[in-house]
């Protein structure tokens, strides 16, 4: 959905610049503060759907955050993940070996089942 411009946040954006430049007050849904900490994305995916065999990044949109890029492929997903800082709570690196070890553990149950059904 959010590839195709559906996503609530774009639409929620787009009313709050609309307030902005046309000088109207804020909605105040924009100043609870709910509504900030559910903007705080810490993690920030996004599918980068290409049919050649590149990587794209972006930036994480927190200073304590990251920006994790994707691209599915036939036989593969390349990943880009990015960090402002790298420190013992934001780390690029540790994020990514993570991530790794986690897709491999889903494909290896996911072939066990494959094959334990034939």
């Amino acid at each position: 959905m959010a590839i195709n411009g559906q996503a609530i946040d774009r639409h929620l954006l787009g009313l709050k610049r609309l307030a902005i430049e046309g000088g109207i007050d804020i909605p105040s849904l924009f100043l609870d503060p709910g509504y900030s900490t559910s903007n705080n994305w810490r993690l920030s995916t996004s599918q980068v759907a290409a049919v050649n065999d590149m990587v794209m990044c972006y930036g994480p949109v927190t200073p304590d955050g990251y920006g994790c890029c994707y691209n599915p492929r036939r036989d593969e997903i390349n990943f880009a993940v990015s960090a402002f800082n790298s420190n013992p709570t934001t780390c690029a690196e540790k994020f990514g070996e993570a991530l790794k070890k986690c897709l491999e553990e889903m494909r290896d149950v996911a072939t066990s089942s494959i094959l334990s059904s034939l």
